[in-house]
């Protein structure tokens, strides 16, 4: 198979790459759809105070709902930028928030403004627009504001949780040793040795990942976060033996290690500058193979759906001008709707057929 016949032509308009698929799939979608927005707003009233709606929400909330990682320096939080607009340097940390004033800006980018017009523009909406910016505030209060009903006192023991330290997706300081990259089962699954070498994959005897697949994940940053395992004997899997297994959230001294997979893309940290195609697979086994295949710049959500972080990864990684997210067209799945919703405002989307 030629090149020509995984991409086609970049000028070709999006409608037309699609296919039959509903037009409005092509657009962008906020997490707050129009009907949910209509719905909720027919139960509250039409007038907000904007200033001290403003004032209220707070932005580490917002931050942990949209799964941005952030440092945080007396008042102010700094971050590489994560609005999915963004067109600058995505390794460095050009964002910056003011936790006090609820104000924002982006020195690569230029995008600033307060915390209402940050929510507007993570959710693909203009705050410019009256209609659309009331909307947002309106989910807004209703999402950050509204607390739930008083629960049942906290055990001793979900007390001591509540104080611990989190940190997410931390660097591990060790590699599985003694990994077997020569198993049977690579054949079974028709991979090369230098795809099994180049992915890091082997085959793990003992400890947790005992008769699995040993699959290292990385962030964006290159760091080795954690393994995934692929049960070899699918015969034993089950409820409690699932055939992927992901890194679980742990607890050590006061401190919770919590494992995100919606923080990266699989695969994603070996592209080091942003490309003209770029495909995004479901599970790992796709990647692996389309690779195998010759198309090098492959990623992979890890799990079903996209995440907004996976989305603006995407974005950064494919470029500005001529920059398109390839889906496999194999199923009108889940991942492919939201990669067209979340990304397709941004970057061209467009189908490949491929025999995986």
């Amino acid at each position: 198979m030629k090149d020509s016949d995984w991409f086609p032509r970049i000028g070709m308009p999006m409608e037309q790459s699609f296919g039959s698929l509903p037009s409005m799939i092509v657009q962008s979608r906020p997490c707050f759809s129009q009907k949910t927005i209509e719905r909720k707003e027919a139960h509250m009233p039409q007038w907000l105070n904007y200033k001290e709606l403003k004032a209220e929400i707070a932005f580490t909330d917002v931050f942990e709902h949209y799964e941005i990682e952030v440092k945080i320096k007396g008042d102010q939080a700094t971050c590489s930028c994560p609005l999915p607009s963004h067109d600058g340097d995505s390794t460095s940390p050009s964002f910056s928030a003011n936790l006090d004033r609820n104000i924002f800006q982006c020195f690569g980018c230029g995008a600033k403004g307060n915390i209402l017009d940050f929510i507007c523009l993570m959710d693909g909406m203009n705050p410019k627009d009256a209609k659309q910016f009331h909307q947002v505030a309106v989910m807004a209060k209703r999402k950050f504001l509204y607390k739930p009903q008083r629960e049942a006192p906290a055990s001793s023991k979900q007390k001591a949780s509540s104080k611990a330290k989190v940190v997410v997706n931390p660097p591990l300081d060790f590699e599985l040793q003694g990994l077997d990259q020569e198993h049977p089962h690579f054949a079974e699954l028709g991979l090369k040795p230098e795809t099994v070498k180049h992915f890091g994959l082997g085959y793990c005897k003992r400890g947790l990942m005992a008769g699995r697949i040993a699959i290292p994940l990385h962030d964006p940053d290159g760091q080795l976060i954690g393994y995934a395992g692929k049960l070899v004997d699918e015969a034993k899997v089950s409820d409690d033996n699932p055939l992927y297994l992901l890194p679980a959230r742990r607890e050590r001294k006061n401190v919770i290690y919590d494992f995100r997979p919606g923080l990266f893309l699989y695969h994603g940290h070996t592209i080091t500058k942003p490309v003209n195609n770029l495909i995004i697979a479901q599970g790992f086994m796709s990647v692996w193979r389309l690779w195998q295949k010759g198309k090098r710049d492959v990623v992979s959500s890890v799990e079903v759906g996209l995440t907004n972080q996976q989305a603006c990864l995407l974005v950064r990684l494919t470029d500005a001008k001529q920059g398109c997210v390839w889906l496999v067209a194999n199923s009108y799945d889940r991942l492919n709707i939201e990669v067209l919703q979340k990304v397709g405002g941004n970057r061209y989307c467009k189908w490949i057929d491929a025999k995986l």
